[in-house]
């Protein structure tokens, strides 16, 4: 992990932060200016086109003296994931819905040993894909793989479709509860579903649910 890039985005975030007064709002508004930084063309999925920052001259000077991608792009590693788990959210470990952070040790380690040392053309799923750290690890390891990821949380689905496009990661990243909408891409209902990931907003309305197994038990 490069220090500098941590403290950079660290710093831009606090400038964010000074804007709107607000955590949430300001991280939202910060992941979508580095999203549209790195994929202009995303900015359409947005509600807004940075009015707020176009028009304020003061801000566009200082994020442009702060806001450097070019080290962001260099340095492989999960920061906003770090950023938004010290900086956003609050942990409460007795909450078993509170998301966590899946640890530096843990994607080594997983990242590893999920594959063969020669590693061939398959599909990489994780179901609880979080900030996408797992999957980058993977890609890493396995850069002709097809990386599929899945989770129930947007702010995380978005801060891994963030890395995903920072670190020019191929791969299919969908806010989906798996439980109630199918993923299996074998099935009808599953490579329907797949159209819907790499999108920034909800596309949960659109979703076809699980293909259940019809019992051939007569009773």
């Amino acid at each position: 992990m490069n220090s500098q890039v941590k403290k950079m985005l660290e710093n831009t975030y606090i400038v964010f932060c000074d804007k709107f007064k607000d955590n949430k709002k300001a991280w939202d508004s910060f992941l979508e200016f580095i999203v549209a930084d790195q994929k202009p063309m995303l900015i359409w999925q947005l509600n807004h086109k940075f009015e707020w920052l176009l028009k304020d001259a003061s801000l566009i000077k200082t994020l442009d003296d702060m806001y450097r991608p070019e080290i962001l792009k260099s340095d492989y590693y999960d920061h906003l994931g770090n950023l938004y788990f010290e900086k956003v959210i609050k942990i409460d470990k007795t909450d078993k819905k509170t998301p966590y952070l899946v640890s530096d040790k843990i994607v080594e380690t997983m990242g590893n040993n999920s594959l063969e040392k020669k590693c061939k053309l398959v599909n990489i799923l994780d179901p609880a894909v979080g900030t996408g750290r797992l999957l980058m690890a993977v890609y890493k390891r396995c850069p002709n793989g097809s990386l599929f990821g899945v989770d129930n949380d947007i702010n995380l689905i978005r801060i891994a479709l963030a890395n995903f496009l920072i670190h020019d990661i191929p791969g299919h990243l969908l806010y989906a509860d798996m439980n109630r909408y199918e993923i299996d891409i074998s099935k009808e209902n599953g490579k329907y579903n797949w159209q819907f990931a790499n999108q920034w907003n909800s596309q949960q309305d659109k979703l076809k649910p699980v293909e259940t197994i019809l019992s051939s038990t007569k009773y």
